[in-house]
């Protein structure tokens, strides 16, 4: 699989990536605005209107 760019903001603790990929548009989002963890969505669209999760997962902070 070939990678591909994405490109995207940086808004209120929101991180939002898209991308063209071979296999259709792809958006990933990355919501650090909580304290100790942050949420993950990858979604994929094939008009870029209507999106589809493709993966999600919420990452927590562990101390060591």
């Amino acid at each position: 699989m070939a990678p591909s760019e994405y490109k995207g903001t940086l808004a209120e603790r929101v991180l939002r990536l898209t991308a063209n990929t071979p296999q259709g548009l792809a958006r990933a989002t990355f919501d650090f605005s909580h304290s100790g963890h942050y949420h993950y969505l990858l979604e994929v669209s094939p008009d870029g209107k209507k999106w589809f999760p493709s993966m999600e997962g919420q990452y927590n902070r562990q101390d060591s």
